[in-house]
């Protein structure tokens, strides 16, 4: 028997080998000419007559970003492209904390209360006595549609039919933080070294931080996590809670504040002028944005169209960061 020739691809028609080469050609364009994310960078900063240490910002109703001050005027808004109004409301003093509850409102808390206003007319605030917030601090609405502070050894939940009738639960020891999170609980920062879970009937769990830890705030992330701005610890901490453990990011610069957004906790550095990226999932830093030297930033909120504001208490501005992804 004859054996068979050996047999080799047939090969393709030049018509169809260029159309292969051509596609091949543009796939490689394609490729080459996907843009690179940019980095988020700083795109304003704008005015205001004075933010301090422990002023908040916040992201209102309206669509506005809202700071509380600490000179004559009590509040001021920044619309997204940057133009700042300031108000001097008769019931509002020494404001601290500031957030939206319900029927589209905000609340500032502050020396023994609460006040309440409209976005459309902060003149108008009414103010609520509540004597057990003696060191005024941020302010949230909670899971359950009530408002929820923090102040001294007190978690403080406020109706808001009935300011006035707020109840208090003695489980912390120095509040400095609330923040509700998707879980449906309230997360605490606390200066006396923990993180605290609250559960809205006022139970509590503790999660320590270690020794000589102080935190300053505290914002939840994805899973029932939290991240947590911890100045006090030496070296510093950028920490996050998940799981049910307490994981530390040593840092400098003297973290602050924090706000989640895009996978990432965004903590800004006080001494350090800058705003840390501490990503959620495996607790590694990038490079952080800076505002400059003697900028002092210390607190941060999220906006509209992918953006993050910052408190800068040296410089008495707000600042505008762009391209948060």
């Amino acid at each position: 028997m004859n054996p068979q020739p050996p047999t080799h691809p047939r090969p393709r028609p030049l018509r169809f080998r260029a159309i292969a080469a051509l596609c091949a050609a543009i796939g490689l364009v394609g490729i080459a000419a996907a843009p690179a994310t940019a980095a988020p960078k700083v795109s304003g900063k704008f005015d205001v007559s004075g933010v301090g240490t422990n002023n908040e910002i916040t992201k209102g109703p309206d669509g506005n970003i809202w700071v509380t001050l600490d000179n004559a005027n009590d509040v001021a808004r920044i619309t997204p492209k940057g133009k700042v109004s300031e108000y001097d409301a008769l019931d509002i003093s020494n404001p601290v904390g500031i957030a939206s509850g319900p029927g589209k409102t905000l609340w500032v808390t502050q020396p023994n209360g609460v006040a309440v206003f409209d976005p459309s007319d902060p003149d108008a605030a009414e103010k609520f006595t509540i004597n057990d917030i003696a060191d005024p601090r941020p302010i949230v609405r909670g899971p359950d549609g009530n408002m929820w502070t923090v102040s001294g050894d007190k978690v403080i939940r406020i109706p808001p039919a009935d300011p006035a009738s707020a109840e208090s639960f003695q489980v912390i020891d120095a509040g400095r933080d609330i923040d509700r999170g998707k879980d449906g609980r309230l997360w605490v920062g606390d200066f006396g070294g923990q993180v605290v879970r609250v559960e809205a009937d006022g139970t509590a769990k503790a999660y320590d931080t270690g020794a000589g830890s102080g935190l300053q705030a505290i914002a939840t992330g994805p899973r029932g996590q939290v991240g947590y701005a911890d100045p006090t610890s030496n070296p510093q901490i950028a920490g996050r809670v998940a799981g049910g453990k307490v994981k530390r990011t040593k840092t400098a610069g003297d973290p602050f504040g924090v706000a989640y957004a895009a996978r990432t906790y965004w903590m800004p550095r006080f001494a350090d002028g800058d705003l840390l990226a501490l990503d959620a999932e495996t607790g590694k830093t990038t490079d952080p944005v800076s505002f400059g030297k003697n900028t002092g930033p210390r607190r941060v909120t999220t906006g509209p169209g992918k953006t993050l504001w910052v408190t800068l208490e040296n410089a008495e501005k707000i600042a505008r960061v762009s391209g948060v992804r």
